[in-house]
Parts: structure tokens; C-alpha cells; sequence
């Protein structure tokens, strides 16, 4: 009947201690999921540069350009250059053609006209969605580098048949460090 009883306590004692380890087993898994989403954060997108510029609400004219001053401190590195483009789900056009000319430290000022798709041919919009507006991602350069330190200024302009062109709401210029130097 000792051992009976020796052995009750044992497998009760097991109960017990299984319970505590389980315990002790949930918090290292919480700590540890904790740990991987802090890293994980942690080691998001790096970006040199992010700016939004508020679109008038009376439509975006000829006249009012877009323009961002950005500081590059370092020529060595390779980045990619965005321009998120927040439109109404009523805007009525297609695509967006925009002139884009960067201002170098040197005073030179080369642009590019460049039409952006919003939407597919059957009026889908590409971007994320929601009930009243989008936001579509450009990607204007996906390995870009800068020759030379010290502010740039880009400058985008609507080059639209529309004066003023209605239900583009702003534009965020976004510049991503990829981690790497140029070669």
C-alpha cells in the first residue's frame, strides 16, 4: 500500500511538474514569437527619404508642382526611388502622365515625362483600394544611385490634358536604401 501510495505521489508530482513545465513552456513561446515579430520589425523597409505632399482639392494645375528637397549624404549606397500616387476612386482617367525633372547640387535639371498606369483597360484600378480612394506604388528607378552629395530637388508636374486635373488627393516621394554599395 506504500508503494501504492509512493506512486500516487510520484504521478501525482508528475502531474504537477508537467503542468509547471507547460507553463514555463508557454511563456518561452510567447517570449519567443515576441522576440521574432521585434526583429522582424525591426529589419523593415529603410527608408533615406518619405515625404506626402496634399494635393489641392480644387484639382492639381499646371502651375502647382510637386516639389522634394532631399538631403543625400551618401554616394556609395544604391537605393530605390517611389512615388506613391493617392487618387479618388472616381477619378476618371486611366493613367496619369506626369513630368518629373531633378535639380542636382550642380544646377543641372534633366527630366522625363512618364505616363503611369492606375488601372487595367476594364477599369480595375492596380494599387490598394479602399471604398473612396488608392494608392498605387510607381516605382520610378529600382537601382538608383547619386553621383554627387547634397540636396536634390524633384519636381513633378501633372502633364495632363485636364486644367485642372481633378482626384489626385497627394504624392509621397520614397526613397529605399537596398543595403548596398554601388559597384
Amino acid at each position: 500500500m506504500e508503494e501504492d501510495g509512493y506512486r500516487a505521489y510520484s504521478f501525482t508530482f508528475s502531474i504537477h511538474q508537467a503542468y509547471f513545465m507547460s507553463g514555463i513552456r508557454w511563456i518561452w513561446i510567447v517570449v519567443g514569437v515576441f522576440l521574432l515579430a521585434m526583429s522582424m520589425s525591426s529589419c523593415g523597409e529603410n527608408y533615406v527619404f518619405d515625404e506626402e505632399k496634399i494635393i489641392d482639392q480644387a484639382g492639381w494645375s499646371y502651375q502647382d508642382s510637386v516639389s522634394f528637397a532631399v538631403d543625400i549624404k551618401d554616394t556609395t549606397k544604391v537605393y530605390c526611388l517611389y512615388l506613391d500616387i493617392v487618387h479618388d476612386t472616381e477619378y476618371s482617367n486611366q493613367n496619369l502622365y506626369v513630368y518629373i525633372n531633378t535639380e542636382f547640387p550642380n544646377g543641372e535639371r534633366p527630366g522625363k515625362r512618364l505616363s503611369i498606369n492606375l488601372s487595367e483597360n476594364s477599369g480595375r484600378w492596380y494599387g490598394d483600394c479602399g471604398k473612396t480612394n488608392c494608392v498605387l506604388r510607381a516605382n520610378l528607378q529600382p537601382r538608383a544611385f547619386f553621383n554627387e552629395l547634397g540636396k536634390h530637388t524633384f519636381t513633378v508636374k501633372q502633364y495632363m490634358r485636364t486644367d485642372p486635373l481633378q482626384g489626385i488627393e497627394s504624392l509621397s516621394l520614397k526613397i529605399l536604401d537596398l543595403g548596398e554599395e554601388r559597384k
